[in-house]
């Protein structure tokens, strides 16, 4: 796949000054002194301001920065848009119910369970302006106090120290040697295509068995190139443009991976499909076809020509080639053949369709299918509950202590705790939530030694220079070694001990002894994070098995009552499979079984809305159409059996039915095609049943 971001690559000087310009702006030293130079400036900006607490400032920088220009300004205008919806709600807040901490209290945890609540329905880093929005909210309220008469000044004040760092991020990040998103966005279409081709291969040569190939394999790629995709469309730079471009590709390679799937589990579980030589021979032609595609460094002919070799391979395993003559009678290998030669023509015109896709990448004069990246949420009401339960219940907890020790400390730990509870989840990968709590630890402690030398060189030094030099040469050694998302905790970590343990001012005061109480109530912190996520509705094996089957029954539920459109549920089966799926250890025997039924619900789902295009094209007989509800309900009363097969008595009426349309010599060819692939979505359904995938639970002595 072509990489090239205009219609004219540069050459010469200017292609090697572009190359140069890459370089610095990919290189490691360069992040960290963008980083570096936005918290020199951040803080210059607040001193000018004479604003009280510029910790907030600093606070915010690790939160929203990121290497690439997308991810940034996707960030700092999630922080910018929760920053002012805190400032409004805060300062309500304060003042309507300000007047005793019980009603403030109250009031507040009520305003954090909802923004975590409903953070819940959004997908990638939109869920971060909820959250945002929380911490804003909290460090108004608990800032004023009783003093109600302060509310305003205060939320005018604290606002305006969380939304300097995101304007300086703004004009620092993406002047100072930008680097954009789009390679990322292209290094990660490359694996994904990789990936799946790689996987359609092995499974067309039977190389691959019943395992899970897609989960592992496949769709880390697809999630990381749709996120990586929703972020360039924050850049407003010229690469920009390829964008919907890139999506088109994006989609042609999930609709690949998807009827892969479905092939693969055909091939495992329709009867003799397998040993069928004739069905064989197919699949391997459509495997070598595919291994003839070009790489991703040709130009648009070749990804043309390679398409229209796919559109043969396609018309070559068409379902009239096995049709009776009119009237003649449809044996059971001819029925087999065609469900099987329709299923490779889906695979083999999902193919053609990527080609296609990457030939209008290539070239941007070629037409492309226009669709937005994936970048809808699977919710699930009681799972959201759950989470906003969390950071509520802390809040609660930490404010309640606070108040009833008079602890000095305490404001600090119940501010920081509580937000960091309602944020660090939402930023940060279930599996890596325990560890980059630890990981943080680490960091206040790497921060507190940064803290201390400050301290220490500061007083032996004068004027804004000299802090600048000194701040600034800390942070840029911070985030020269975080600069992967795994480490962004450790970022974190550090800069919120410098930030609120040496609290930088205008009049600077520097008390070691408080830097180290400090030090000892922020370790609290990470301890309070870990608590909350292995105490409050922890988030371990049982609970992804919950939620995993409660989300594909609901969502089954959804394909076989036609309430969603077809790319709306692969989205969210999508965001199933990626957030729960991959939730699941593989020595989880019950969680792979669960794991296996959600890809078997989405293979139930596509084929219910290949039966509704089918139903809907015009020329399938009457007499088979009646069958598709009562497949549908059969479908979903296996989802609900406790656990082993189903049996599917309905297909057998409607094979038998088949013959009698076929009998039919006034039948034209379109409905007898019609006919054959409604027959085949039925015989792959009724297949799925049988082999009791969808069951609730695991058959005893099945290792899935």
């Amino acid at each position: 796949m072509s990489t090239s971001l205009t219609s004219a690559p540069p050459s010469g000087l200017s292609a090697r000054l572009n190359r140069m310009q890459a370089r610095i702006a990919d290189a490691h030293a360069t992040y960290a002194f963008k980083v570096a130079l936005v918290t020199v400036l951040s803080l210059y900006a607040a001193f000018l301001l004479d604003l009280d607490h510029t910790y907030w400032a600093l606070i915010t920088i690790p939160l929203i920065v990121r290497p690439d220009g997308g991810s940034t300004v996707w960030r700092s205008t999630g922080r910018l848009g929760g920053t002012l919806l805190g400032c409004a709600s805060g300062f309500l807040l304060a003042v309507l119910f300000g007047q005793t901490p019980e009603t403030v209290i109250i009031a507040v945890a009520i305003f954090i369970f909802m923004v975590a609540f409903f953070g819940q329905m959004q997908a990638g880093l939109d869920v971060y302006a909820y959250g945002s929005a929380g911490l804003v909210a909290l460090i108004i309220v608990i800032d004023t106090g009783p003093n109600v008469d302060a509310a305003f000044s205060l939320a005018v004040a604290r606002t305006t120290e969380t939304a300097i760092p995101v304007i300086v991020v703004f004009i620092v990040m993406l002047v100072v040697f930008p680097r954009s998103i789009s390679g990322q966005a292209a290094d990660a279409l490359r694996t994904a295509r990789k990936a799946t081709l790689s996987l359609t291969g092995r499974i067309l040569r039977g190389e691959l068995g019943p395992s899970l190939g897609y989960e592992p394999e496949v769709l880390p790629a697809i999630s990381a190139a749709n996120t990586a995709l929703r972020a360039l469309a924050y850049e407003r730079t010229r690469r920009n443009h390829l964008r919907p471009r890139m999506t088109a590709v994006m989609n042609a390679i999930n609709r690949v991976a998807i009827r892969a799937e479905t092939g693969r589990f055909a091939l495992n579980h329709v009867p003799d499909e397998a040993d069928d030589a004739e069905i064989r021979d197919a699949r391997l032609r459509l495997a070598d076809a595919i291994d003839r595609l070009p790489g991703d460094d040709v130009g648009a002919a070749e990804f043309l020509a390679a398409a229209d070799e796919m559109a043969r391979v396609a018309e070559a395993v068409h379902p009239r080639q096995v049709l009776p003559p009119a009237g003649g009678d449809l044996s059971d290998r001819a029925l087999r053949l065609g469900a099987a030669f329709y299923r490779m023509r889906q695979l083999a015109l999902a193919v053609e369709d990527l080609m296609r896709a990457e030939a209008a990448l290539v070239d941007p004069s070629l037409p492309y299918e226009k669709m937005a990246p994936m970048a809808r949420r699977y919710f699930d009401p009681i799972g959201a509950l759950e989470f906003a339960a969390r950071p509520t219940l802390v809040f609660l907890v930490l404010t309640t202590v606070w108040i009833a020790t008079a602890w000095p400390g305490g404001q600090i730990l119940a501010l920081i705790g509580s937000a960091i509870t309602l944020i660090f989840p939402s930023i940060v990968p279930r599996a890596l939530r325990i560890g980059g709590a630890i990981t943080m630890a680490k960091g206040l402690a790497c921060g507190g030694v940064f803290a201390l030398v400050l301290m220490m060189l500061l007083p032996n030094v004068e004027g804004f220079g000299a802090l600048a030099l000194i701040l600034g040469g800390a942070v840029f050694a911070i985030f020269y070694v975080t600069r992967e998302p795994q480490h962004l905790p450790l970022a974190i970590g550090s800069v919120l001990a410098i930030a609120v343990g040496f609290q930088p001012q205008n009049t600077p005061s520097f008390s070691p002894i408080g830097l180290v109480n400090t030090l000892v109530t922020l370790t609290l912190m990470p301890v309070t994070v870990v608590s909350a996520l292995t105490l409050i509705f922890p988030e371990d094996a049982g609970w992804v098995r919950r939620h995993l089957r409660r989300a594909t029954d609901d969502l089954l539920g959804k394909a076989a009552r036609r309430e969603l459109g077809d790319n709306k549920l692969l989205e969210q089966f999508i965001d199933v499979l990626a957030d729960l799926g991959l939730s699941v250890s593989p020595n989880d025997p019950d969680g792979v079984h669960l794991r296996i039924r959600a890809r078997a619900a989405l293979i139930a789902s596509g084929e219910f809305y290949h039966q509704e295009r089918l139903e809907g094209g015009g020329h399938l007989p009457a007499r088979l159409a009646a069958y598709g509800p009562r497949l549908r309900s059969t479908v979903l009363e296996a989802a609900q059996r406790r656990s082993g097969p189903a049996e599917c008595v309905v297909f057998g009426e409607m094979r038998g039915t088949l013959r009698t349309v076929f009998a039919d010599s006034d039948l034209d060819e379109e409905a007898r095609v019609d006919a054959l692939r409604y027959t085949a979505v039925g015989e792959l359904l009724a297949a799925i049943l049988s082999t009791g995938q969808l069951s609730r639970m695991r058959e005893a002595g099945d290792a899935s």
